[in-house]
């Protein structure tokens, strides 16, 4: 708190108060508030220090206003902030036109006695310690893209125009182009609009790694979605802690799939697959590395799981563009993305074939359990309205003995439109065989798609036959050529 104070107490102080001595005394502690200024040599960091400017704000202040031109640059050194983004349909594609609606109601909201932040679009990210401000003093049109309002006191640092352009303005600048060329060179991204690819560039921020370092770790919360932009991360996993990491969705394959458990218990292992089962309580799994433009955290995203399901080390500097998982959930689910994340899924349910795979067989049957999910979504749902209405008819219907359990299966049946003399039995089996049969075609073909080991496959397949699918793969069009 001492330092913080010495910090507010020279930045509050005219620029020719401020000795040079004391603005490089407080440069290491600039360096580690902001991102910005991570990579900035002591001079440029001194010249900050000596002629930035210090504000406070109270709760419910408007600080930015999405439509206004922008002069200022902020860092926020104590106090919470919310940034709002509002992409109504009901405005014009002219982005003139746009800008002035947003502004016009940002400005009556800003004016009213109480604010409504409601009228100020879609809460997309909020937190303490941020820096805001810099995109509309990069941009040409130097328009703001978000409103930002205090949640909290705010003690804030602020850099005008021409103190960014003299210190700034080439590393903010480079860092938005290249955060640009990785959207505009990546497939999913090229059939975006204008408008929505800008919105993302400023979603994502840029994250360096070095050699060694961990990126994600299985376990720890799914809080944000990476994507590698340059360098390579080496994947792995400790899937003999999927069942305790995961209860919720285990009990599900329990209750819905349990064939993907109880058969892999019986699965005889090669040698070198023993050791490594033996082995993984203790040492996590190397399962494989990924490159540019794959992703980290997607996966759980998608699929709602709250915690990651593999850990990342980077093999090399590494790096990445990070993207909060609220604004994944924001702009992914928009109707511009739908076929963005529809190739994310179908690369996923790929990634998942390598990841069973490289796992041993008995410790399979939760990634099996998400290739289906992501693979095969809508059988699966088939599957579990099945299985509750099972339970429901059985449960409640059949709760008596004798007379009136005969009494309430009629009455049942008639409410239902049934004869009389059909009788009650459980759900059919077919969704679930289906379910498996298309889980070991997408193992099938991607083995041989990836030119790998096709008896693994085999293996992997034979673990829970269906009873229908036995004669569909063989050694003989599985292996290897």
């Amino acid at each position: 708190m001492a330092m913080y104070n010495k910090v507010v107490n020279l930045i509050s102080r005219p620029p020719q108060e401020r000795t040079t001595l004391e603005c490089q005394e407080l440069v290491d502690w600039l360096k580690a508030r902001s991102r910005l200024f991570a990579t900035l040599k002591y001079d440029i960091l001194t010249e900050i220090i000596r002629h930035c400017k210090f504000e406070c704000r109270e709760p419910d202040d408007i600080i930015i206003k999405q439509g206004e031109r922008g002069d200022t640059l902020y860092i926020a050194l104590q106090g919470d902030i919310g940034i709002y983004v509002s992409q109504k349909e009901t405005f014009t594609d002219s982005d003139e036109k746009f800008n002035a609606d947003v502004l016009l109601i940002a400005t009556k909201a800003a004016e009213a006695k109480h604010l409504d932040r409601s009228v100020l679009g879609t809460l997309v990210f909020g937190g303490s310690c941020l820096t805001f401000g810099e995109v509309a003093l990069v941009e040409q049109d130097c328009i703001r893209t978000a409103s930002v309002v205090a949640n909290t006191h705010l003690d804030l640092l602020t850099i005008d125009r021409d103190l960014f352009n003299r210190c700034l303005h080439g590393v903010v600048a480079e860092d938005m182009k290249a955060k640009s060329d990785f959207i505009e060179r990546n497939v999913m991204f090229r059939t975006w609009p204008g408008r929505q690819k800008k919105q993302l560039v400023i979603s994502l921020s840029t994250e360096k790694v070095c050699y060694g370092d961990k990126i994600i770790k299985q376990g720890q919360e799914a809080d944000r979605v990476y994507f590698i932009c340059s360098g390579e991360v080496e994947i792995h996993l400790e899937p003999k802690q999927y069942s305790s990491q995961y209860p919720r969705v285990w009990s599900e394959i329990q209750q819905f799939l349990p064939v993907l458990i109880s058969e892999t218990k019986n699965v005889t292992l090669m040698p070198h697959e023993d050791r490594i089962s033996r082995l993984s309580p203790q040492r996590p799994q190397q399962i494989c590395v990924l490159g540019e433009n794959e992703h980290l955290g997607c996966m759980e995203v998608i699929l709602g799981l709250d915690t990651l399901l593999e850990t990342a080390v980077a093999r090399s500097t590494v790096t990445l563009l990070k993207l909060r998982r609220q604004q994944f959930d924001r702009i992914f689910k928009r109707r511009y993305a739908v076929q963005t994340l529809e190739t994310i899924k179908q690369y996923l349910v790929q990634r998942l074939c390598l990841y069973i795979y490289q796992c041993p067989p008995n410790d399979s049957a939760f990634l099996k359990f998400l290739n289906i999910r992501l693979g095969d979504a809508a059988r699966l749902k088939s599957i579990k309205k099945s299985t509750y209405d099972e339970d429901k008819v059985f449960s409640g219907a059949v709760s008596a003995d004798g007379k009136q359990r005969s009494a309430q299966q009629t009455e049942l049946l008639k409410r239902l439109h049934m004869p009389v003399g059909a009788g009650l039995t459980g759900p059919s089996e077919d969704d679930k065989e289906v379910a498996l049969i298309d889980l070991h075609k997408r193992l099938k073909v991607w083995s041989l798609n990836s030119q790998l080991n096709g008896s693994k496959i085999l293996r992997l397949r034979q673990s829970h036959p269906p009873h229908s699918a036995g004669a569909s793969v063989s050694p003989s069009t599985s292996r290897r050529k």
